[in-house]
């Protein structure tokens, strides 16, 4: 087509290299890389590929719009948070809050993934069996003690019950139906094989996301089933850590060198 031509034209004529600038191998390796381009097309931007790279962002462009959309109206995130006074049990607590949570959705949505916080007053194998009864479609439940309670935009939220003991229980839940989502659990990273079995689960947990990902965000010419190469995908991970105090700052250092290693 005539525009796509010409696009390349200007493409290849603006990257053409400067007097007072030196070429940038990397930057043609992510163009090539974000163009899904066959693997040793890096160093040859010819204009067949250009217009792959130009069709390609159109493509990318239409598929956000529609994301856009589709989060709009299918998309929630919705908290319940506390205590409730008159509850006896785990169970009557986690009745009332799953009936918050799943108030403000519709009665057949299913979350995708689940942040439970308790108090350390409560037995957390009692709350995420609770939880996984209430949720039984949800594979990814995130699970995280406090010594008293949780805080929110509301303030901080504590029963302190009959036996002098303060309970407190909080859901974060993420519906969303065309997300990928895992969660997973290791040893703190205080040592080199710790380190190395964080990076392992990280691994672990990237490949099922892939699993479950949208084909716009995998890059089909790095579809290595152990070592997945760099891809849009991997540019849009977010990631939440739950730790004890003092292991949060390895953890990060760890999942840093990790994803700098990885893509």
């Amino acid at each position: 087509p005539f525009w796509s031509e010409h696009f390349a034209r200007r493409i290849a004529r603006h990257s053409r290299p400067r007097p007072d600038r030196t070429p940038q191998p990397l930057a043609m390796r992510k163009l090539a890389s974000y163009a899904f381009l066959p693997s040793g097309e890096e160093e040859r931007i010819t204009d067949m590929n250009l217009e792959k790279v130009w069709l390609r962002s159109r493509r990318l462009a239409l598929f956000r719009a529609v994301v856009k959309e589709y989060v709009k109206r299918n998309v929630r995130v919705t908290t319940a948070n506390g205590w409730p006074v008159d509850a006896q049990s785990v169970a009557e607590a986690m009745d009332h809050l799953v009936a918050e949570v799943k108030s403000n959705v519709a009665s057949d949505a299913e979350p995708a993934w689940v942040f439970v916080a308790c108090s350390e007053s409560l037995n957390s194998k009692e709350v995420l069996r609770e939880v996984r009864v209430r949720f039984s479609g949800c594979k990814n439940i995130h699970c995280a003690t406090s010594c008293r309670g949780v805080t929110t935009d509301a303030g901080f939220l504590s029963t302190m019950c009959d036996d002098g003991k303060p309970r407190s229980l909080s859901l974060f839940c993420v519906f969303d139906p065309l997300g990928s989502y895992c969660t997973v659990a290791t040893c703190p990273c205080r040592s080199p094989i710790e380190v190395k079995r964080f990076e392992q689960h990280l691994d672990w947990a990237y490949l099922r996301l892939r699993k479950g990902a949208l084909d716009v965000l995998k890059n089909p010419g790095e579809d290595d089933p152990v070592l997945p190469g760099p891809e849009p995908l991997a540019e849009h991970l977010v990631i939440w850590i739950s730790g004890l105090p003092g292991t949060e700052e390895p953890a990060l250092d760890a999942l840093y060198d990790w994803g700098h290693r990885r893509f």
